[in-house]
């Protein structure tokens, strides 16, 4: 049996897309590809680019596959 092992922008801290204090997307994908992964999630919307066209190219240039995503949404009204 083989287990694939990917990661996620949280690895770098990103939790908001709009903190001023992420790094850049593009770093994360490369750094993600350098660590040896193959596959990384999308993090919080609006982190990665929303636009398919533009993560795909940039998920190939790093030979990385998209593997899931993150919704930060509460699931019910206290």
């Amino acid at each position: 049996m083989t287990i694939k092992i990917g990661n996620a922008p949280c690895s770098w801290g990103v939790e908001f897309a709009d903190d001023p204090r992420n790094p850049q997307w593009r770093d994360v994908l490369r750094e993600n590809a350098e660590a040896g992964y193959k596959g990384i999630e999308l993090g919080p919307v609006g982190f990665m680019p929303e636009d398919p066209a533009i993560l795909a190219d940039a998920l190939a240039e790093h030979d990385q596959e998209l593997i899931g995503g993150v919704v930060f949404r509460p699931f019910h009204d206290p």
